[in-house]
């Protein structure tokens, strides 16, 4: 399980901080390892990047 884990537990890239801070949303989902389907990432993912601010070129 990712909480047990050193990238977890040692916080390697701020994921313990950002989970302890209340940032951190874990989602399951079937699929195998890193395989998610369309219409879950649009669910899970995408909300999360559309009301970011837009570059402009």
């Amino acid at each position: 399980m990712l909480l047990q884990t050193k990238l977890y537990t040692e916080d390697w890239i701020g994921l313990k901080t950002l989970d302890d801070a209340g940032k951190v949303k874990f989602v399951s989902v079937p699929g195998d390892h890193l395989q998610m389907a369309h219409d879950d990432a649009v669910k899970y993912v995408v909300p999360y990047l559309t009301d970011q601010p837009m570059f402009s070129s």
